[in-house]
């Protein structure tokens, strides 16, 4: 009897230590979702943008939000960070967030105290279809014609045809940082861990960003943001 009420204490024990365990890797989750509800605030506040931005999201198919992009965030020696994607779920409504990481050798990161944010607003069916594949490298072979959204609101690409029918435009903002007008040579891949911890349940990207099968009350401020961004109704 003495061993069966151990046994069972021992269970509770557990158990509670997985909820914890559950609990605190929602928790760095949802940091990364509240950082880039920041980040949109910024991007909103950035007055020589705002314009453009607002046109781009509206005909944006998907965003991806990275809010700190730092050296070593992806790998020793290179530069990245973790990422939300979101897509709509309707013609004025965000889905839930899907969790990536993005990486470079070299996004012009200066020293290790530098750090940026980027939005990259995915423009073409192409370009979300290569994000819900397993791995996008970006390379001059992938197809995608990336360019940058400029201080003025400018689009700034290295070919007249990227910047005139981009798949992709990036906005960057950060300290002690020198963001290249390229995203090439960067990864871009699935953090499946922080999509399973956060949704609790074995997810794909394609359930969260295609199927839209899944809903987390903690990232209806991204949602909102976006939307007001937009200037779309909720």
């Amino acid at each position: 009897m003495a061993l069966g009420r151990m046994l069972g204490m021992l269970g509770i024990v557990v158990a509670m230590l997985g909820v914890a365990r559950g609990a605190w890797a929602a928790a760095e989750q949802q940091q990364v979702v509240d950082q880039a509800v920041a980040t949109i605030e910024a991007l909103h506040q950035d007055k020589a943008v705002g314009p453009a931005s607002l046109l781009l999201l509206k005909q944006a198919k998907a965003v991806m939000i990275v809010p700190h992009l730092v050296k070593g965030g992806f790998f020793a020696g290179g530069e990245g960070g973790d990422a939300v994607v979101l897509t709509r779920a309707r013609s004025s409504l965000w889905g839930a967030p899907a969790f990536y990481t993005l990486g470079s050798v070299s996004f012009g990161l200066k020293t290790d105290l530098a750090q940026a944010a980027l939005v990259l607003f995915v423009l073409s069916d192409k370009a979300l279809d290569a994000l819900l594949a397993n791995e996008l490298r970006v390379a001059a072979q992938s197809g995608l014609a990336i360019a940058m959204l400029g201080p003025a609101g400018e689009i700034a690409a290295s070919s007249p045809d990227a910047a005139s029918s981009p798949d992709i435009v990036v906005w960057a903002s950060g300290h002690g940082a020198d963001v290249g007008p390229t995203l090439e040579g960067s990864i871009i891949k699935p953090r499946d861990s922080y999509n399973l911890g956060y949704y609790e349940h074995p997810v794909s990207v394609a359930d969260i960003l295609r199927q839209h099968r899944v809903r987390e009350h903690g990232a209806d401020g991204l949602r909102q943001a976006l939307t007001l961004l937009a200037g779309l109704p909720g």
